[in-house]
C-alpha cells in the first residue's frame, strides 16, 4: 500500500524545512493520527477530508491512533531516505458492530487537515477482538509513503 500525500502536507513540509522544530520529527508529522473508513472512499492529493471523516469506522473500540516516530531517519533498501512511524493496534473490543477497513488516512494532530491518504490492496476485515490491524508507515519525503500491513 502507498500513501499520497496531499498539497496541506507539501506546504508544511516547505516550511518544516526552514523552521527549527523539537522533537523525533518536528513539524505536520508531529502528534500526526492514523484513521480507517469502513466504506470504499477517495483517497489521494485531492481527497476531501469530510469523506473520510464521514465513512470512518465505528466498531466497538475504534478510535484515531498517534503515530510514534522514530528518533531518526534512515536509507531504505531501495534508497529512499524514510523515517518510520508506528500507528496504536486497531482491534475491536466485541464482535457486536464488525466491519472492514477499507482506506487508511493520516490527519494533523487536531484532525483538521488531511495529510495523507490510501486504500488497502483489499478489505481487511475487522470483525472481533481476534481480527486486529498493525501499520506501520515509512514516511518518505522524496518518495512513495510506504505502509507495512500485518492483519
Amino acid at each position: 500500500m502507498n500513501l499520497e500525500d496531499t498539497d496541506f502536507m507539501d506546504l508544511q513540509l516547505c516550511l518544516d524545512g526552514t523552521q527549527p522544530g523539537t522533537g523525533a520529527l518536528p513539524g505536520v508529522l508531529q502528534g500526526a493520527k492514523a484513521h480507517l473508513t469502513n466504506a470504499a472512499t477517495a483517497t489521494g492529493r485531492t481527497a476531501p477530508l469530510s469523506a473520510l471523516l464521514a465513512a470512518e469506522c465505528k466498531y466497538a473500540g475504534y478510535a484515531a491512533g498517534a503515530i510514534t516516530w522514530a528518533a531518526s531517519g534512515n536509507v531504505s533498501d531501495d534508497g529512499f531516505v524514510e523515517i518510520i512511524g508506528k500507528a496504536p493496534q486497531f482491534r475491536p473490543t466485541d464482535a457486536t458492530t464488525p466491519e472492514s477497513a477499507y482506506n487508511l488516512f493520516i490527519t494533523d494532530t487536531a484532525g483538521a487537515n488531511l495529510l495523507l491518504s490510501g486504500d488497502f490492496d483489499a478489505p481487511v476485515n475487522l470483525r472481533d477482538a481476534e481480527h486486529q490491524l498493525t501499520i506501520t508507515v515509512r514516511w518518505r519525503p522524496l518518495g512513495p509513503t510506504v505502509v507495512d500491513v500485518i492483519a
